[in-house]
């Protein structure tokens, strides 16, 4: 496809253009603004004293250490709870390039633009990226609203395009505009849109280690499954569970066979790719897969005035420099449909569960329910239940997910920085996605 591209000028840059239209004159709660102001000691002391279980100078040196590859990347969570009332959060995805920022209200209200002084710019002068910023100042407190943009509109029928920046001040040529929609074949997407291999074999392997009593939490997962294995994993569940391709993003490749008719459905399916991740499926009290450590249900969102409460997910994006890591924007989504006590039946079950914005049209373009978007403002964060300990352990849990794919990446490359495709092959044992990347 060839992409509308626009580029903004230093100064021109409008974040009503490209926000979500409640962003802009949403105000950020309270508790999510207190809790960005902590800082890391202070978070790391919240934490040590939530998990006495934990050594101190893990939590620290966790939070301090600097990523070599990934310098800007969010996990997906879920807030959840176990037959005994166990409440936590639980990792479900990491993404390398996540959206956030044009989700998240301003965190100064006199920045009038958080997208240059909330957001990127909070990672540009904190983390200290390296390089020059766009525009050619380097260091803290650079200026980016000098910096040139690119934006680029993501797919056809989504109307606020996504910015990209531009360190080459030279003429746009007409080649350069064209770009592959982020949801078509993933070996020709935009670079870093893709959800990292972290849910591939040595992946999960380091996210299961435990470091001085720190752990990444996440449902039972089993990696490289044909499709024809997927049915006895699924049996193995409970009978209930999460069928992922791991290779798509947008809430596409997503199954959740909670009868036997969506599992037939999934079996009958045409896959581009060879291997799947079955996953525990997060339902409700009495459907959700049963793992080796148990059953995990969604806590939900507070319910309205209906009864009504709602499968949701929270979004952390966090940036790393030199001295470490540090969040730089959050938001939630909830599900289109609240979770029922009994099990979904026919193909109900993903409207219940799936809380992706993105919504796939006839025609294969996309479109977004942004009225299902939940904003970290005075409104919504409250109807998400979530508090300041929360929101501590979901930024721990989505630093140490990050570190655990950026150690796999430092793996995957030579001291000169090569790739080691003979090592990927191993890890990654997919016919069908290592032709399409070796293209």
């Amino acid at each position: 496809m060839t992409a509308a591209v626009r580029l903004i000028e230093p100064a021109a840059f409008e974040a009503v253009n490209h926000d979500y239209p409640r962003v802009p004159n949403a105000r950020l709660h309270p508790v999510v603004r207190h809790f960005l102001s902590l800082g890391n000691e202070r978070i790391a002391q919240r934490y040590c004293h939530l998990h006495p279980e934990v050594d101190p100078v893990a939590v620290r040196k966790a939070l301090s250490r600097p990523s070599s590859v990934l310098k800007w990347a969010g996990a997906d969570l879920l807030v959840t709870t176990t037959d005994r009332g166990h409440r936590q959060l639980v990792v479900v995805e990491v993404n390398s390039s996540p959206s956030g920022q044009k989700s998240m209200p301003l965190v100064h209200e006199e920045d009038g633009d958080h997208r240059l002084r909330g957001g990127p710019g909070r990672a540009h002068r904190r983390a200290r990226l390296p390089g020059p910023p766009p525009g050619g100042r380097s260091g803290p407190g650079a200026d980016l609203g000098r910096a040139r943009r690119l934006a680029v509109a993501r797919r056809p029928g989504q109307a606020r395009p996504r910015l990209l920046p531009l360190r080459d001040p030279a003429p746009l040529e007409p080649p350069a505009a064209r770009v592959q929609g982020p949801d078509a074949q993933p070996g020709a997407r935009l670079p870093g849109r893709r959800p990292q291999q972290a849910r591939g074999r040595q992946g999960l392997r380091v996210l299961q280690r435990r470091a001085g009593g720190l752990r990444i939490r996440v449902p039972e997962t089993i990696w490289d499954v044909s499709s024809a294995e997927v049915p006895l994993w699924v049996q193995r569940m409970g009978g209930v569970a999460v069928a992922k391709n791991p290779y798509s993003n947008a809430g596409q490749g997503v199954y959740t066979p909670l009868s036997d008719q969506e599992l037939q459905d999934f079996m009958a399916l045409e896959h581009r790719y060879d291997r799947f991740i079955v996953q525990a499926l997060v339902g409700n009290v009495g459907w959700s897969s049963k793992g080796a450590g148990g059953r995990l249900y969604h806590v939900g969102t507070v319910p309205d005035r209906r009864g009504k409460l709602y499968a949701s997910d929270l979004r952390f994006m966090v940036g790393s420099g030199p001295d470490g890591f540090l969040p730089l924007a959050l938001y939630a989504r909830r599900a289109r449909h609240p979770l029922t006590e009994a099990a979904p039946v026919g193909n109900a079950s993903w409207g219940m569960l799936g809380t992706n914005l993105s919504k796939k049209l006839d025609g294969g373009t996309f479109t977004t329910e942004p009225e299902r978007l939940m904003l970290m403002d005075s409104r919504d964060f409250n109807d998400l239940g979530i508090g300041l300990d929360d929101l501590t352990e979901g930024y721990l849990q989505t630093v140490l997910a990050v570190t655990a794919i950026d150690r796999m990446a430092e793996r995957l490359l030579t001291r000169k920085g090569v790739f080691r495709r003979r090592l990927f092959r191993d890890l990654n044992p997919d016919p069908a996605f290592l032709a399409e990347v070796s293209r």
